[in-house]
């Protein structure tokens, strides 16, 4: 009797340990944190110091938030002004993807990706000019850093 005592209850432990660590958090798309309240774009949201090359490009710059959970807005100063309208971007973690877009309906096109470490942005991305054919681009690198 004791031996299956003891097997039934190693099976029990086993199974609590299994179920324990099987019953991780996960949060829906856009959110992080502990409780899944935190949204993930609100790490990207502030006012920045920018500086791209080529050209040696300062400015400043501000990120806010978008219509959907995971978008964000980056103000049309992006890219020292090169823009009227605002450029929409999408945050996945620690990563802001701002898709193939015209922002001024102009031909002129901007698309690239970022990376969020330590409040500071770092860039590549390009400005298309698809007014000629074919179209030609400008690849530029970047630091935005927020105080």
């Amino acid at each position: 009797m004791n031996k299956i005592f003891k097997g039934i209850l190693g099976v029990a432990i086993l199974a609590t340990m299994v179920s324990v660590s099987s019953c991780t958090k996960t949060c829906d798309k856009g959110y992080e944190g502990s409780d899944c309240k935190t949204e993930v774009r609100t790490k990207f949201a502030g006012t920045y110091s920018a500086t791209d090359n080529p050209g040696a490009l300062i400015y400043s710059v501000t990120v806010g938030s978008g219509s959907a959970i995971n978008d964000v807005l980056i103000s049309s100063n992006f890219s020292d002004s090169y823009f009227v309208n605002n450029v929409k971007g999408t945050v996945d973690g620690t990563t802001l993807t701002v898709a193939r877009q015209q922002p001024d309906g102009d031909n002129y096109f901007v698309e690239g990706t970022a990376t969020l470490s330590n409040k500071t942005l770092t860039w590549n991305y390009k400005i298309i000019n698809a007014t000629v054919s074919p179209e030609t681009s400008i690849a530029y690198t970047g630091s935005w850093t927020k105080p």
